[in-house]
């Protein structure tokens, strides 16, 4: 079933929202090429309404450079799958992942070697990305496997993401924590909102605390789930005080925002 109206309700009635939203592909499309993905005029229009009156906070994992090189709104940032901060102070104990960053230099360097085409690699401070949207998904898996005999992980850990592999520390530290974090700092009714597997844990997190939303996918661990970044953007200006839901929007009878698998 799609989301309810009473659950569309209590989100609009709550006294304060902490608003979590995922970058890519939740507020905007996934692009070939990452700084092609930027938000429009409307989609941040909605954003500073909507933190004109709650905590608004993009959870991204994106490095922080790359999310700012296509955000430019003063929100909180909380990037690279929480290994990055901006305006959201950092908790307690966080320098003892510093010693990480001399590893990711290292694997980076080593990966930028990788000859399959249409590959990328990137530099996250913490670790390294390996994007392969451009690239041959058979190609660079036979080429990733060769390469990763000789590679010394120096406590790095292998995570896939949509069209994406990255090697982060291996530490217990992702985004479900990083959302039981933020919940301590700030108060309201949480609602995430994402669209990869790293997003998973997030939903877990917040478990019925509040309101999980997955974009695009139908096997999910959130509440809810809307189409597309587009969904999205008409349900967080549904929350805005000056808006309401309109016939055109995509949170009509006819909408696809169904209630996820729990």
């Amino acid at each position: 079933m799609r989301i309810s109206d009473s659950a569309i309700e209590i989100a609009r009635k709550a006294d304060k929202r902490l608003v979590l939203i995922d970058y890519d592909g939740t507020l905007v499309p996934i692009t070939k090429n990452p700084k092609e993905a930027l938000l429009d005029r409307k989609g941040k229009k909605i954003l500073k309404d909507l933190a004109a009156k709650d905590d608004v906070i993009i959870v991204t994992g994106r490095s922080m450079r790359s999310i700012r090189e296509v955000f430019d709104i003063e929100l909180p940032i909380v990037a690279n799958h929480g290994f990055e901060f901006y305006r959201v102070m950092e908790p307690d104990g966080f320098e003892r992942f510093e010693h990480y960053k001399k590893s990711a230099e290292r694997i980076y360097e080593y990966f930028k070697g990788i000859k399959t085409k249409g590959a990328m690699v990137e530099y996250k401070t913490f670790g390294v990305a390996l994007h392969y949207r451009n690239a041959d998904e058979r190609e660079f898996f036979e080429e990733l496997k060769q390469m990763l005999v000789g590679l010394d992980m120096d406590e790095m850990h292998i995570e896939q993401g949509k069209k994406i592999v990255e090697l982060r520390p291996n530490e217990d530290w992702n985004k479900g924590k990083v959302v039981q974090y933020l919940m301590s700092l700030f108060k309201g009714l949480p609602i995430y909102i994402g669209d990869d597997n790293s997003d998973e844990l997030a939903f877990e997190a917040i478990g019925e605390k509040g309101i999980t939303i997955a974009v695009g996918k139908e096997e999910t661990k959130a509440q809810y789930i809307l189409k597309d970044h587009k969904e999205v953007l008409n349900f967080l200006s549904s929350l805005t005080e000056d808006s309401s839901l309109t016939e055109d929007s995509s949170l009509t009878e006819d909408s696809s925002l169904t209630e996820g698998e729990r």
